[in-house]
């Protein structure tokens, strides 16, 4: 196995731009958001349809039933037939988030072998094996542990401040109050920083789990001790530059895409005001026509290839913070 030793002084140019000088060149990061959208726009295509009938039959199902009443309450078993569609729409959508973490996991670990293991599997950049599940496990892991200590220390400031409240009001005091206020104010402040600090700290431990190729979410805790000040410094760099970047294109994007559509005619054409019940045929008849799918799929597709970009950088990044020299017992197992 290849080892890195970190520069002697932090490098902000190289950090936020790894994923843009990885290994296998400048447009291995391109390729593996090229394919990673293209395998999630499929996954959306195939399952977005039953989601969207979904939420059209509810919809449909609801201005029906209100058409329907006569200043009654509505019967329990209409409105469950008419919150069917959404119940089974939701087992689609939960397939589809499934999915997209894999994809997600899959884009995140091709990056990380080819910066640490320059492997490069041609024009198709990625496969879902033992690293890929261990930098799945990992996000779980870590998303599980910020989102315990987010919830912990709130819940400390609330158990604080309602103590110091009841004090208050008991004895009337409003000194008491005031520090009390300034109390929780203080501890929201140390929870935000306390969240920040532990995230930059195992946001790197991915990386370190495709590196030494073994599963372990504290894995970075350790190395990432004198670097968190220049982490978050390169991490809001690309945060706020891709933010921005992203968010104009996709506005561009989709405005194009809506007007471009026959979606405002449509709407325009809606009478919702009449006492008869809406006619959606057209509506439906617009948005499930291969001029309206197709230019929806490539605008989407535009989207997650920046987002996916966007993300890469990032993660590209925290490969950076992981290109310290190995210890000595640290081995290389094949998977």
């Amino acid at each position: 196995m290849t080892e890195y030793t970190r520069p002697q002084s932090f490098d902000f140019g190289a950090a936020t731009g790894q994923g843009f000088n990885l290994p296998a060149g400048k447009g291995y990061l391109f390729r593996v958001a090229a394919w990673s959208a293209l395998l999630l726009v499929i996954v959306y295509a195939v399952l977005g349809i039953p989601v969207f009938k979904g939420f059209m039959g509810m919809i449909s199902g609801a201005i029906e039933m209100e058409h329907s009443l006569t200043g009654a309450d509505p019967d329990p078993e209409q409105v469950m037939a008419m919150m069917a569609p959404l119940f089974k729409a939701m087992g689609f959508i939960m397939l589809i988030s499934l999915f997209q973490m894999a994809v997600f996991a899959a884009a995140e670990t091709a990056i990380y072998r080819n910066l640490f293991h320059q492997e490069d599997r041609g024009i198709f950049p990625l496969r879902f094996g033992v690293d890929e599940w261990r930098v799945l496990g990992t996000r779980i892991v870590i998303g599980f542990i910020l989102g315990g200590v987010y919830m912990g220390v709130y819940l400390l400031a609330f158990l604080i401040g309602a103590i110091l409240f009841g004090l208050a009001d008991a004895s009337g005091s409003g000194i008491l109050a005031a520090l009390g206020g300034i109390l929780i104010f203080a501890l929201i402040i140390a929870a935000i920083a306390a969240f920040v600090w532990i995230a930059v700290r195992l946001a790197p431990a991915s990386a370190y789990s495709v590196k030494r190729r073994a599963f372990d979410p504290f894995a970075s805790w350790k190395p990432m001790e004198g670097l968190v000040w220049p982490a978050i410094g390169s991490f809001l760099i690309l945060y706020v530059v891709g933010y921005f970047i992203l968010g104009f294109v996709m506005v561009i994007v989709f405005l194009i895409f809506f007007l471009s559509s026959g979606l405002l005619g449509v709407f325009m054409e809606l009478d919702e005001t009449g006492e008869a019940m809406p006619d959606f045929t057209p509506l439906m008849d617009e948005v499930t026509s291969a001029g309206f799918i197709i230019p929806l799929l490539i605008a989407i597709f535009v989207s997650l290839f920046l987002t996916l970009i966007w993300y890469g950088a990032i993660w590209s990044m925290w490969g950076y913070m992981a290109k310290d020299k190995l210890p000595s017992t640290d081995t290389d197992p094949q998977t």
